[in-house]
């Protein structure tokens, strides 16, 4: 059965925050659970909420938004999605966001998108996520232009959209690069991960699945569990999934393969999200291990042992954007927001942080030129200098780019001419301190740019007609046996073999 949104009996309320947590009104009408948040920064804050009790025929398009850190909530609907609910929501700034809705009574869904702070919503997939089967899960966008939307599986394929114009157009992902799904499988809403290019989402199957080049392929993996409720990761290669039994497991290779944890302590059953700028603190919300109350907890040591925070108080969805920042949604009365007022942010003792790098280009994919240069891409924390290298054998040995430059979370990279060769990474480590560091999470390709000259070694090369319209011929003085064409970022657009010495594009 497709899952919607699950809201649990209210059972062990507390009616006030703990001192870990302070509590702040979401302002939403009515009574409603927030079901998903999401932290731009450290001031605006995106929340979506939905109707509670949950009954047949009653639908929330509620949505709220903090700008000043949580202190004050503004909350709104979006008019045109009556009957619908929401998955989930995503902003890049105060202005613009987006959500992804359902419909409860019947398949579809639909995706809204504001550009004034919520006054308006205008939607887009227009004519998609109209299938007999299609359940949009979650919308996310990593700036103002590239975003995807990914949805439950029609056939054997999960639905999944990305665009590169800030939601003009959108590309449906081809069957070709995706995994197929189980026979009863499918995603949960706003179930997902995103490090730079790299995307992760658990299944109602126990399988979590990963796009290194933001949605473009995916790929999937048994974790031993069931009904993966969560997953977040830390870096691209260390995370934790949860299950709907309360089961935890890790990965330490990017979500290839998952171990146990066979964690202590009550980690909660929800959710649970990765605080950065730490060394390994994961914070946990939702259902006790008894599921008989509710609250919080967190893991210092990669959720090996867990320490709770609270318990009695509701939360369902937790945001985090670092250390100081961290807020929880849960239930909100209008009758009685004191009481119960649907958000709330973290005030306990600060979590430690620690010096943290993690790459985000080139990631794994990707096709690098010999000669032509790239910015080489990372996020970090406490960090005053890095060391910069590449390596042409999977990391067995690495040659330096640079021994030590100032942290600016990129750097302009001249490929060197060398072979070519496709098990390529790039490393990123502080200068410092080199075990903090973070590698590629996948190989990619550099390759010699001679070009089309180098197939005879010789300058006999005809492009032709000029101006060209539709097709562009290019002729060598001798038999081109292999050809690929390029854009600008060296990523591979066409490519095929040839048994002649002039090759015709489709441009």
């Amino acid at each position: 059965m497709k899952k919607i949104i699950t809201i649990l009996t209210f059972l062990g309320w507390a009616l006030a925050a703990s001192a870990q947590w302070t509590s702040e009104d979401s302002g939403m009408p009515g009574t409603k659970t927030l079901v998903d948040m999401h932290a731009v920064n450290s001031q605006v804050i995106w929340a979506a909420g939905s109707q509670q009790p949950y009954a047949a025929g009653v639908w929330s398009n509620d949505f709220s938004k903090s700008t000043d850190g949580g202190l004050t909530w503004t909350a709104g609907t979006i008019p045109a999605a009556v009957g619908f609910s929401m998955s989930n929501i995503c902003g890049i700034d105060a202005n613009t966001a987006w959500v992804s809705m359902y419909n409860p009574s019947a398949a579809g869904g639909r995706i809204y998108k504001t550009v004034d702070g919520g006054t308006t919503w205008t939607q887009e997939l227009v004519g998609h996520f109209n299938s007999s089967t299609s359940f949009p899960d979650f919308i996310y966008f990593k700036d103002a232009a590239h975003g995807f939307a990914l949805g439950d599986p029609v056939g054997t394929d999960f639905e999944v959209y990305t665009t590169s114009d800030g939601g003009l157009t959108w590309t449906a992902v081809p069957g070709a690069n995706l995994t197929n799904a189980g026979g009863t499988e499918y995603g949960l809403t706003a179930n997902y991960c995103v490090l730079g290019n790299s995307i992760w989402f658990g299944t109602t199957t126990g399988r979590v699945f990963r796009s290194l080049d933001f949605g473009q392929h995916w790929t999937a993996a048994n974790t031993g569990a069931n009904y993966i409720q969560s997953v977040s990761f830390k870096n691209n290669l260390s995370g934790l999934a949860l299950d709907s039994f309360k089961n935890l497991y890790s990965t330490s290779d990017g979500g290839t393969t998952w171990s146990p944890v066979g964690a202590s302590g009550d980690y909660y059953s929800l959710g649970i999200r990765y605080i950065p700028g730490t060394t390994g603190t994961y914070i946990g919300v939702g259902r006790d291990a008894a599921n008989t109350g509710n609250g919080s907890a967190f893991s210092t040591d990669d959720g090996a042992t867990w320490t709770t925070l609270d318990a009695g108080v509701y939360h369902y969805t937790i945001a985090v954007y670092d250390a100081g920042n961290i807020w929880t949604g849960g239930y909100r009365d209008s009758s009685l927001a004191a009481i119960y007022p649907g958000i709330y942010k973290y005030s306990g003792t600060p979590f430690i942080t620690a010096p943290t790098i993690t790459l985000t280009y080139p990631n794994g994919g990707d096709t690098l030129l010999t000669g032509h240069t790239y910015s080489i891409t990372w996020n970090s924390t406490g960090i005053t200098n890095v060391m910069l290298e590449y390596s042409t054998d999977n990391g067995a040995t690495w040659n330096t780019i640079i021994a030590s430059t100032s942290n600016a979370n990129t750097y302009s990279w001249t490929v060197p001419v060398i072979a070519t060769s496709s098990t390529c990474k790039v490393r990123v480590s502080d200068a410092s301190a080199a075990s903090t560091n973070s590698s590629s999470a996948a190989v990619f390709t550099i390759m010699t740019s001679n070009g089309v000259a180098s197939i005879a070694n010789q300058l006999h090369l005809e492009a032709y007609p000029s101006p060209f319209a539709n097709e562009v011929s290019i002729t060598a003085s001798s038999i081109i046996k292999q050809w690929r064409l390029l854009d600008c970022n060296g990523k591979t657009v066409l490519s095929n073999t040839n048994s002649g010495n002039t090759v015709q594009l489709n441009t």
